[in-house]
């Protein structure tokens, strides 16, 4: 996400964006139609297309048509995932993309992913899909399923404690996968990150493996309105609420306990906020400040990550 100084083949991206992005720089990074007749589109022709939440979903692929190189909707075999901007909304795929590369910049495991333009100029995010083998789709569980929950509403994601989820990644994945979960739970508080749910949280067997999966799905709520600090409770027994300082703000001692109550070593929190957010608090505001958001909400997004990394190293 720098800002663009040389001439590049396609206005407004880097050139080793594009080929990293889709293979090819005689790909054009732009969708050749509105969004009104993408959805057309993706209704009446694409079974794999999703609405979930308040973001459509379907897939997306680079192939041949008239002659030329395009991206195209696709169908099961798709090499990415697209999600339009909702009109109420605004920036939202912006808002996830900075918000993704954030998490890269941290240490995290992001797949490739970035904003596309539809002709009428509405945006749209698209992410690289991480879930595909050579010849079969990677198995991939969340955490609704992990836990046994059934997936009765749109509600039941909301259900449950970090702490509850990081004891069942110990179980199935050893002390390392919960320590990782639990940064990445900071992380969701760091950034504004309000819909760090369930099914957002998602474990992956890679030949015979289990990882956490690549991050997904990471936006800063608090620019819509929200005003939580996380969607889930952190602990399984919460405290009331007058026992927490600074109107409920979380600190570093909350991230502590949380790991101690999952057998996390204490140091392992502590490293992670000094050595990782301390140290690139100034890289995260260069990030939001050369994103797409518009002026009011890369402010709001830069002074709230200021504020809580300031509650994280007290």
């Amino acid at each position: 996400m720098n800002p663009i100084f040389a001439i590049s083949k396609a206005p407004d991206y880097h050139d080793e964006c594009v080929l990293a992005a889709f293979g090819s720089l005689d790909i054009e990074p732009k969708l050749d139609c509105s969004v009104d007749d993408f959805y057309r589109q993706a209704r009446k022709n694409f079974i794999g297309f999703c609405l979930a939440g308040v973001q459509a979903k379907f897939g997306l692929s680079a192939g041949y048509r008239e002659g030329k190189q395009k991206l195209m909707l696709s169908g099961q075999n798709s090499t990415y995932i697209l999600k339009p901007c909702p009109p109420s909304y605004p920036n939202l795929a912006s808002n996830e993309h900075v918000s993704q590369e954030i998490m890269r910049l941290l240490g995290f495991n992001v797949p490739l992913c970035g904003v596309l333009k539809f002709s009428d100029g509405t945006s749209a995010y698209f992410i690289r899909r991480y879930d595909r083998l050579a010849e079969s789709k990677m198995h991939q569980e969340d955490m609704l399923a992990a836990l046994d929950i059934p997936n009765i509403n749109e509600h039941v994601k909301y259900k449950g404690s970090y702490e509850a989820v990081a004891l069942t990644l110990k179980k199935i994945g050893g002390i390392q996968l919960a320590a990782e979960f639990i940064k990445r739970v900071m992380c969701a508080y760091l950034i504004g990150n309000g819909d760090y749910h369930l099914k957002n949280i998602s474990v992956i067997y890679p030949e015979h493996e289990i990882n956490l999966s690549p991050v997904y799905d990471f936006v800063n709520t608090h620019l819509y309105g929200d005003t939580d600090n996380l969607c889930l409770s952190l602990l399984i027994n919460e405290p009331d609420i007058d026992t927490f300082d600074d109107y409920y703000c979380l600190k570093k001692k909350d991230f502590i306990l949380l790991g101690v109550q999952v057998g996390v070593p204490e140091e392992t929190i502590i490293n992670f906020i000094d050595d990782k957010i301390a140290t690139n608090l100034d890289k995260i505001s260069i990030l939001i400040e050369n994103s797409e958001l518009n002026v009011e909400q890369k402010l709001q997004y830069q002074t709230l990550v200021r504020e809580r990394a300031g509650y994280l190293m007290v």
